[in-house]
């Protein structure tokens, strides 16, 4: 069972940095992590359909008036990331509007929506994580790659 700083120690020695103490360390290499780390992990969700992240739920209309053309309102909670599909039980539902955490349609519900939800870094599998430590490592590399370009540039023109 990993967490975020063991991912982000792991990252640390294949990118030759020293691993941190832990995720609020004051160094540079901590910085960076702390800038990119979430939209990573975001976009690696969205990239895949990783099963270990979908929940279906059920969802009832709300009484709030909807967004025209549409019928019905339903509302969606704060912590999915991606809509995987909408049926009603017997058909799935593609005349939808999702705007917010408010999803719109034609259909009276309820709904089963399939939900992509970020899951915490111990319920990731190890697929999941190595994906993750991965885009992780590329971004770090090309930004400290890019520093360190501009540095050496900084340097030539000073000398």
């Amino acid at each position: 069972m990993l967490t975020k700083i063991d991912i982000v120690r792991f990252v640390a020695v294949r990118l030759g940095e020293e691993p941190p103490v832990s995720i609020n360390d004051d160094t540079e290499y901590v910085e960076a992590v702390n800038a990119v780390y979430d939209g990573i992990v975001n976009d690696c969700f969205t990239k895949h359909a990783w099963t270990f992240a979908e929940e279906v739920r059920t969802f009832a209309r709300v009484a709030e008036v909807p967004v025209w053309p549409y019928e019905y309102v339903y509302a969606l909670p704060a912590d999915d990331t991606s809509i995987c599909w909408v049926n009603n039980g017997k058909q799935d539902i593609t005349a939808y509007l999702i705007q917010g955490e408010r999803l719109y349609a034609f259909d009276p519900g309820p709904l089963n929506i399939a939900l992509k939800t970020r899951k915490a870094e111990e319920l990731w599998p190890a697929d999941f994580r190595m994906a993750v430590a991965l885009c992780l490592e590329a971004t770090l590399w090309k930004g400290f790659a890019d520093s360190r370009s501009a540095a050496e540039e900084g340097e030539d023109r000073a000398a």
